[in-house]
């Protein structure tokens, strides 16, 4: 299991201010991400990250693993809004 410090890891110091970046940060990067999901490949992971879109299925995994971490700001709703700001970043929503 990584050790992550909440204080440290981030863009910005509200949950609002965390990318998909951050998560992966937390957890040592994409593969050492893919190692404490189960994910077969760790170019999946690396996907994820360079989409800014982590896969729906695994955001109960990690968020239980942040609690674990005691990383406060890792939370469904953290993880919602970076996935929203990255989606209107593109263009998606209207």
């Amino acid at each position: 299991m990584a050790q992550a410090d909440s204080r440290i890891i981030g863009s910005g110091t509200a949950a609002s201010d965390k990318t998909v970046a951050d998560v992966f940060a937390v957890f040592g990067g994409p593969a050492a991400f893919a190692r404490t999901f189960g994910l077969k490949n760790p170019s999946t992971a690396s996907e994820m990250k360079r989409r800014e879109s982590i896969s729906v299925g695994l955001w109960p995994a990690i968020v239980a693993e942040g609690a674990a971490l005691n990383v406060e700001w890792l939370t469904y709703e953290c993880l919602t809004l970076m996935h929203a700001k990255t989606s209107l970043l593109a263009g998606e929503i209207r």
